[in-house]
């Protein structure tokens, strides 16, 4: 309809498919019902675009080879949108919106572990000319840049870390804090100069998980975005029994939209988060 106010593009921040896809045991431009999604349900449920998450694991891969991985899988995703039709890279905000208005999926590439650059944050320009606009700080597995939810131990970011923020600030890439512990996440909102992501974390009210972040934690994050705050995986929706539960789920994510909503009102911050080449 002529005069409809142009939406912004509807963006999933994280998932592991194209792991499945490059040891050939999915293949993405192929609908499935397994897995987080596939090209053709990113179609079908009306997204624009998704980060795509190269995981490198850490027990797998050791130290001094986990780079190659990340290499490799960040060429995969590079092929993937060469020969896939309709899909692109989308390496900056222009290029998002360019592959939208053009009508065609766009990919996001992202490492997940900060333990693929082996302590040399050096890496991270390689990692960005092949392509990544997203790291994730740290896994289940704390590693060289700071602590991880799963290990915590009052401790943060290291002095490697903040450089690596610093680092990612400069690079125009995002800082991911999910599976970080909370002194790493707040570390990291002191250091960073540019919105920071919790790309598959949710409201530990809802769910006790390490991974998921408290009311402040969310509130935090919440000022410097635009946009809901969104639950993720860890709500282990299949578990909940009781149609009432869901509906107590979605009141209270409203409430904590509209505490947003009155912050920003009465003078608070809210950026967008956006990637730079």
């Amino acid at each position: 309809m002529n005069g409809s106010p142009v939406l912004p593009p509807t963006v999933d921040l994280h998932c592991d498919s194209i792991l499945f896809h490059l040891d050939r045991r999915r293949d993405l431009t192929v609908w499935s019902d397994e897995g987080h999604l596939d090209l053709p349900r990113m179609r079908e449920g009306g997204l624009d675009a998704e980060v795509f998450a190269v995981f490198v694991h850490p027990a797998t891969h050791a130290p001094g080879r986990r780079l190659l991985v990340a290499r490799a899988g960040l060429a995969g995703l590079a092929r993937l949108c060469e020969e896939a039709p309709g899909v692109v890279r989308a390496l900056s905000p222009d290029e998002l919106e360019r592959g939208r208005a053009e009508g065609r999926l766009c990919a996001i590439p992202a490492v997940e572990g900060g333990h693929a650059l082996d302590g040399d944050i050096g890496r991270l320009e390689e990692l960005h000319a092949l392509g990544a606009r997203v790291l994730t700080l740290t896994w289940n597995n704390s590693n060289e840049l700071g602590r991880s939810s799963m290990e915590p131990d009052g401790t943060g970011l290291t002095a490697t870390g903040r450089e690596a923020v610093r680092r990612l600030n400069a690079l125009g890439m995002v800082a991911d804090l999910s599976h970080a512990a909370p002194e790493t996440f707040y570390d990291a909102l002191e250091v960073s100069t540019v919105p920071v992501i919790c790309s598959h974390s949710a409201c530990r009210a809802l769910r006790d998980f390490p991974r998921n972040l408290d009311d402040e934690a969310l509130r935090l994050l919440a000022g410097q975005l635009d946009g809901p705050l969104a639950a993720g995986r860890q709500l282990n929706l299949a578990r909940l029994q009781r149609v009432s539960l869901v509906l107590d789920m979605l009141e209270d994510f409203e409430a904590k939209r509209l505490q947003v909503d009155a912050q920003v009102a009465d003078g608070g911050r809210r950026d967008t988060l956006a990637l730079r080449d």
